[in-house]
C-alpha cells in the first residue's frame, strides 16, 4: 500500500509540474463544449423561430383563397409576400423568382376556386339526396392550387408545406360542405337549424417524450451537447498519459522505478488512478460550465437531475475506459509523436462513429452498425439514458459493464504486448 501510494504522490507531482498539459486536458473541451453547445443552440433557434418566407399570388379572392393565405400566416411558420418590388406578383413573376433561388416556394391559386368548389359540393350534396341523380352523371371541375418549388428545397420541406396546404383547403371544404348542406336540409324540412362547422379541431395532438421514469428532463442543445463533448474530453486524456509511460520509457526513469522494490502493476496502477481521479475532476468542470456558465450566454440550464451515483459510475467507467486505452497506446507506441498522433486520430474516429458529431440516429444503417463498437458510444448512451431517458442505476449498467470490460482488455493488451517486447528483446 505504501508502494502504491508513494507511486500516486509521484504521479500526481509528474502532472501538476506539467501546466501546460493539464491546459490542453481543460481548456481545449471547455472551449469545444462552449462553441458547439452554441452552434447547435443559435441554430435551433434560427430554425425555430425564424419564418420562412413564401410568395402567394390569390387570383380566387374568395374564401378558399382567404382560408389558405390566414392558415399561412396563422400557423406562424411563413411570411406569406403577395408584393414584390411593390407590385402585387404574378404567377410569372412566382416562377422567375423561385427558379432564380430568391425564394423557396411559391404558390399560386387559381381565379374562382371557391366558386367551382362550392358549385361542385352542391352537386354532391344533390346527388346524396336525390337518389335518382346518378354520382357519375356529375360534372366535375379540378382546382389546381400551383406550387412553385426550388430545385435545391429539401423535399420533406416541400411534402411539409403542401400538407400544410391540403390541411387548410380541407378546412373549408368541410365549411362548404356544412352551408351547402344546412341549404338543402331547409328547403326540405322548414325551420331546420343550421349546420354549421366553424373549424374547431375534434383531435388534437400531444408530444410526449417516452422514458419510465416520472422526473425525466426534457432534452434540449445543453443536454444533448455536454455529455457528449465530455466524453469526448474524458477519452482525449489518453494522450497526456500515454506520453507520460513514453517519456519514462524513454529517458530510463521507468527502469529506475523498477530497480527499487516496486512492481511494474503499481506503476500502472498509480498513473491509472490518478488519470482517472483527473477525468472525474474533468467531469466536475465541465458539468459544472453547462450548470454555470451556459445559462449566462443565454443558452438553457443542465439540468443533472437525481441520479448522481449513476452520473458517477458511468462517468468513472468511462475514465478507466480511457485510461487503460491510454496504457495500451503507451505501451506500443515508441514516441511521443506516435502516441499524440494516433491518440487523437483514433479518438476523434471513435467519436465521429460513436454519435459525438453527428446523432447515431441519422446515420445510415451501417454506420449504425459500427456504432454500438465505440467505447464513445457506450459513454454517452449511459449519459443520455440518465439526462435524456430518466433512467436509474441498473438501466446504466450495461454501458458501464462495456467500458469497464473494454477497460480490462486494454490492459491484459498492453500486458502481453509489454511481454512480448521483452522477449524479443
Amino acid at each position: 500500500m505504501n508502494k502504491l501510494l508513494a507511486s500516486i504522490i509521484k504521479e500526481t507531482l509528474v502532472v501538476i509540474r506539467d501546466k501546460a498539459g493539464l491546459a490542453i486536458v481543460f481548456i481545449m473541451p471547455m472551449a469545444l463544449l462552449i462553441i458547439m453547445t452554441l452552434l447547435q443552440d443559435s441554430s435551433f433557434k434560427k430554425i425555430s423561430k425564424s419564418k420562412t418566407p413564401i410568395l402567394l399570388v390569390d387570383n380566387d379572392n374568395d374564401s378558399l383563397g382567404i382560408s389558405i393565405k390566414n392558415g399561412l400566416i396563422n400557423s406562424g411558420y411563413f411570411d406569406v409576400i403577395e408584393n414584390y418590388n411593390r407590385q402585387q406578383l404574378s404567377e410569372s413573376e412566382v416562377n422567375n423568382l423561385v427558379s432564380q433561388g430568391s425564394f423557396q416556394l411559391g404558390i399560386v391559386i387559381p381565379d374562382s376556386s371557391s366558386i367551382i368548389l362550392r358549385n361542385t359540393v352542391k352537386r354532391y350534396v344533390l346527388v346524396s339526396m336525390n337518389q335518382a341523380i346518378s354520382a357519375d352523371k356529375i360534372y366535375k371541375e379540378s382546382i389546381k392550387i400551383k406550387i412553385f418549388t426550388d430545385p435545391l428545397a429539401i423535399q420533406s420541406f416541400k411534402n411539409s408545406i403542401i400538407s400544410s396546404i391540403e390541411n387548410f383547403t380541407t378546412k373549408i371544404e368541410m365549411k362548404i360542405i356544412s352551408s351547402a348542406l344546412t341549404e338543402e336540409m331547409n328547403k326540405r324540412f322548414p325551420g331546420n337549424k343550421n349546420i354549421a362547422f366553424n373549424g374547431e379541431k375534434l383531435l388534437t395532438f400531444e408530444e410526449v417524450i417516452a422514458s419510465t421514469e416520472s422526473d425525466m428532463i426534457m432534452p434540449n442543445s445543453v443536454q444533448h451537447n455536454v455529455p457528449a463533448w465530455t466524453i469526448f474530453a474524458i477519452f482525449f486524456i489518453i494522450i497526456p498519459l500515454a506520453t507520460n509511460i513514453i517519456k519514462e520509457r524513454n529517458d530510463g526513469s521507468l527502469n529506475r522505478i523498477l530497480s527499487m522494490p516496486v512492481s511494474y502493476v503499481t506503476v500502472m496502477l498509480a498513473k491509472i488512478i490518478v488519470y482517472t481521479i483527473i477525468s472525474l475532476i474533468l467531469v466536475v468542470f465541465l458539468f459544472s460550465l453547462g450548470y454555470f456558465i451556459l445559462p449566462l450566454m443565454g443558452m438553457p440550464e443542465l439540468n443533472i437531475g437525481n441520479n448522481l451515483l449513476s452520473i458517477f459510475l458511468v462517468s468513472l467507467s468511462a475514465s478507466l475506459a480511457a485510461c487503460g486505452y491510454g496504457v495500451l497506446i503507451g505501451s506500443i507506441a515508441t514516441t511521443h509523436y506516435q502516441a499524440s498522433s494516433f491518440g487523437a486520430i483514433s479518438v476523434i474516429i471513435l467519436a465521429a462513429i460513436g454519435g459525438i458529431w453527428i446523432p447515431v440516429y441519422v446515420m445510415p444503417d451501417v454506420m449504425k452498425s459500427i456504432s454500438v463498437f465505440s467505447p464513445l458510444n457506450w459513454g454517452i448512451n449511459g449519459y443520455y439514458d440518465i439526462f435524456l431517458r430518466g433512467y436509474g442505476l441498473t438501466s446504466i449498467l450495461v454501458n458501464c459493464t462495456k467500458l469497464v470490460v473494454f477497460f480490462g482488455i486494454t490492459l491484459i493488451a498492453s500486458w502481453a504486448y509489454r511481454k512480448y517486447a521483452r522477449m524479443k528483446n
